[in-house]
């Protein structure tokens, strides 16, 4: 599900959302930005926000990025 939403996103977004993250875990704190709007529609579609769902989250958008970026 959130594979689908983060696998629409284009090369900028996945780079900004790369920032974003980045910014986070430098500073404890998750601007608005490409990251949460797919937090948002993450947890729409399950009904409900579960405490480790922005962590889920991260983790599903630093995947996406490493098969969308990783050179052989």
């Amino acid at each position: 599900m959130i594979r689908n939403l983060i696998s629409t996103l284009t090369d900028d977004e996945l780079k900004t959302a790369f920032s974003e993250i980045q910014e986070w875990q430098r500073t404890g704190v998750l601007a608005e930005g490409v990251v949460r709007d797919i937090h948002r529609k993450y947890i729409k579609k399950i009904g409900y926000d579960d405490p480790t769902s922005l962590i889920v989250v991260e983790k599903e958008f630093l995947y996406e990025m490493a098969c969308r970026f990783a050179k052989d």
